[in-house]
């Protein structure tokens, strides 16, 4: 966990809607460090304190049906070059939420995410969006967004592309 992954960006963003969350939690899974424990105090301190949690890394199964039981998945990144986090989440077709500069702009454009800026007032937008959405909607993106993962990073599609790469390099050089 570090500030530059926008932690504080989302609690303060989720705080910014406690009028209209009511059916929804904040969970955050990070390392136990310094920028996690200031985080949790603004969280004890904050209006949803009773809705946002903190827990420890998982891994593995435990980790594949944390992305199954969340609703959506959020990505509130400063700067984050091609974070895998999404693409584990898109590809349990999960909708997500990324920020513009997490540098993954392919999943947003194939319709697989709602794309915020790196800021509460972005991130405050995105999540209110998917809030007022309806279940269908949610479901909508989070189709998308595994069609697009399975599609550009399943490793039999990548295997084919990397295969037509090397044939047309290995044609070129003979």
């Amino acid at each position: 966990m570090d500030p530059i992954k926008g932690v504080d960006l989302l609690i303060h963003a989720f705080n910014n809607l406690h009028y209209k969350n009511d059916e929804w939690q904040l969970v955050i899974i990070g390392t136990k460090n310094k920028y996690r424990n200031e985080l949790i105090k603004y969280a004890e301190k904050s209006i949803c304190k009773e809705k946002i949690f903190f827990i420890d890394p998982i891994f593995d199964e435990e980790k594949v049906k944390a992305y199954y039981f969340c609703d959506v998945f959020v990505i509130p990144s400063i700067f984050d070059a091609m974070t895998i986090v999404a693409v584990e989440a898109a590809a349990c077709g999960k909708p997500i939420i990324i920020t513009k500069t997490s540098d993954f702009k392919e999943i947003y454009l194939s319709g697989g995410a709602i794309e915020a800026d790196a800021s509460i007032n972005g991130i405050t937008k995105a999540l209110s969006i998917a809030i007022d959405s309806n279940i269908n909607d949610l479901k909508k993106i989070g189709t998308n967004g595994k069609y697009f993962v399975t599609k550009h990073y399943e490793w039999d599609n990548l295997a084919n592309i990397y295969e037509n790469i090397f044939n047309l390099n290995f044609k070129k050089e003979n």
